[in-house]
């Protein structure tokens, strides 16, 4: 971070949004677009309400799934929710776009093009790894960075905190279903082990109602 002094600020953040979170309000009026970036990919954006920016960036699927809970937000900052380059609504493009450098410079991209100095980064999940490179990255255009449900690296997920954590929730289905992660073969198989290991990423939450209601659109880079 540029500013070690905004650290106590970035916890406070983080509660201020887990707060209002809590007590989710109607959708904020939205504005999507897909927009044209000087590396030649074209990823779609969604901005919420007014105020300071807070890029929320999303992990393995795309940003739908913030909606409505950071929609709250949209009260007192104007939210920035894009679709990582080949995830959702974005372009899809040939697998060797897909790195985390190309996929960080989009972000400081669609900044520049927002035409925001500096913004607050949020990410979620694998979303973190890419914040945490934002602000390794681009230093002065961060001015507060949000970790939520991430790591500093992919070793560090199966450490023994986490594996108590996820303990009473790890049944034979979701075992066999993160094991196939590295090796899914269609869309429709992503979409059916995303919704097995979906518990795990909420301590007390209508999973079943998540499904339902879930408007992803999954794809795997082929």
């Amino acid at each position: 971070m540029p500013h070690t002094d905004r650290v106590p600020r970035i916890a406070r953040a983080a509660l201020l949004a887990a707060a209002l979170i809590a007590n989710a309000a109607p959708a904020a009026a939205e504005t999507g677009k897909a927009i044209d970036l000087p590396s030649g990919a074209s990823i779609y954006f969604e901005t919420h309400g007014a105020g300071r920016p807070l890029l929320a960036i999303h992990g393995g699927l795309d940003h739908t799934y913030f909606r409505p809970w950071l929609d709250p937000l949209a009260k007192n900052f104007q939210l920035v929710l894009p679709d990582v380059r080949g995830n959702g609504r974005s372009q899809e493009l040939p697998e060797a776009e897909y790195t985390h450098e190309k996929m960080i410079a989009d972000f400081d991209a669609l900044r520049t093009a927002l035409g925001f100095r500096e913004w607050a980064v949020l990410g979620h999940s694998y979303g973190g790894y890419l914040a945490q490179l934002c602000a390794l990255k681009y230093p002065d255009t961060v001015s507060y960075l949000v970790l939520v449900g991430t790591s500093p690296a992919r070793r560090q997920l199966g450490n023994k905190e986490g594996v108590q954590l996820a303990g009473p929730k790890m049944t034979p289905a979701i075992r066999e279903s993160l094991a196939r992660l590295g090796s899914v073969a269609s869309d429709d198989e992503w979409k059916r082990i995303w919704h097995t290991i979906l518990p795990l990423y909420f301590h007390q939450h209508p999973v079943d109602s998540l499904i339902a209601n879930d408007k992803t659109i999954y794809g795997i880079a082929c």
